[in-house]
C-alpha cells in the first residue's frame, strides 16, 4: 500500500460482502456472502509512503466471492494498493470446474496402461499372423498412454503448485490430436478396404493422408486455444472460427467413411 501522507491508516478487506454491498454491484442481495468486512490496520511512519501487509481467510462454505480493498480512513488521501491473491480450495489450487480431469485422466491413464498390456500380449501371442492395421492400432493405446499421462502430471502440477506451464499443454494437445489423427484414418482405412479385401489403398492412400495432415493440424490449434481458455479469456468469435474447420473435417470423414461402407 502506498499512502500520500504519513499516517495511520486502516484498510477494510471485504470478501463477498453484504447485501448492500452486493446491491451497489448489481448482483442481487441473495447472492451476498453473509462473511462480514475483514479488517487490518497498516501504519505508516512519519516518513513512510509505503507499507506492506498479507493476510489468510478460510471460507466455511462454496459460492461466488468478490475481493475488495478499501482505505476507511478519509483523512488518508489517496491510497494506491498493488499485489495480488491467491486462491486456494481444500484439494489445491485447481479451480472446482477442472478438478475432475485430475482423478478423470488418472483413471484413463491406468486404463490405457492395462488394455495397452493386455493388447501387447495377444500380439505377441499372434505375432506370425499380425496384420500392419492391429499394429496401427497398438500406435493408438500407446499415444492415448502418453496423451491420458501428459494430462495427468499438468493438472496434477497445476494443482499442487498454482500455475499452469505452456509446454506439458502443448505436447498434450500434440499428442491428443495425433491420436484423433490416427485413429480417424484407421477406422477410414478399414472402411475403405485396407487389410480387410485390398493389402493397399493405392492412389488413395494419398488422399487419406493429406486429410489427415489438414484434420492433425486444425485439430491441434482448436485444442491449444481450449485450453487456453480454461486459464484466459477467449472471445466467443474466435472459438466458432477455430470450430468450424475441425466440424466440417469431421463432417466430411462420416460421409467418407460410409461411402467407403457401401463400395466395401
Amino acid at each position: 500500500s502506498h499512502s500520500e501522507r504519513g499516517e495511520r491508516v486502516s484498510s477494510a478487506i471485504a470478501v463477498g460482502g453484504d447485501a448492500r454491498l452486493a446491491r451497489r454491484l448489481g448482483q442481487p442481495a441473495a447472492h451476498a456472502s453473509p462473511l462480514g468486512p475483514w479488517v487490518h490496520d497498516i501504519s505508516f511512519g512519519a516518513n513512510q509512503s509505503e507499507a506492506a501487509f498479507s493476510g489468510k481467510m478460510a471460507l466455511s462454505r462454496s459460492g461466488v466471492y468478490y475481493l475488495l480493498l478499501s482505505s476507511c480512513e478519509p483523512e488518508t488521501g489517496l491510497v494506491l494498493v498493488s499485489g495480488h491473491t491467491t486462491w486456494q480450495n481444500p484439494y489445491g489450487y485447481l479451480p472446482g470446474e477442472l478438478y475432475p480431469f485430475l482423478p478423470f485422466f488418472g483413471l484413463m491413464c491406468f486404463m490405457y496402461a492395462v488394455l495397452g498390456c493386455g493388447w501387447l500380449a495377444l500380439c505377441l501371442k499372434h505375432r506370425t499372423v499380425l496384420l500392419p492395421l492391429q499394429t496401427h492400432i497398438g500406435a493408438v493405446l500407446v499415444l492415448g498412454l502418453i496423451e491420458t499421462g501428459i494430462w495427468y502430471l499438468d493438472y496434477s502440477s497445476f494443482n499442487s503448485g498454482g500455475s499452469r506451464g505452456v509446454a506439458p499443454v502443448v505436447l498434450g494437445v500434440l499428442i491428443s490430436a495425433s491420436k484423433k489423427t490416427l485413429s480417424r484414418l484407421l477406422v477410414l482405412a478399414v472402411c475403405l478396404g485396407y487389410g480387410v479385401v485390398r493389402p493397399t489403398l493405392g492412389s488413395v492412400a494419398y488422399q487419406v493422408l493429406a486429410l489427415g495432415v489438414v484434420y492433425f493440424i486444425f485439430s491441434a490449434i482448436f485444442d491449444v486455444f481450449s485450453n487456453i481458455s480454461q486459464i484466459s479469456e477467449v472471445s466467443v468469435p474466435l472459438r466458432l472460427l477455430l470450430i468450424l474447420p475441425v466440424a466440417s473435417l469431421d463432417a466430411f470423414f462420416y460421409w467418407w467413411v460410409f461411402s467407403g461402407l457401401t463400395r466395401t
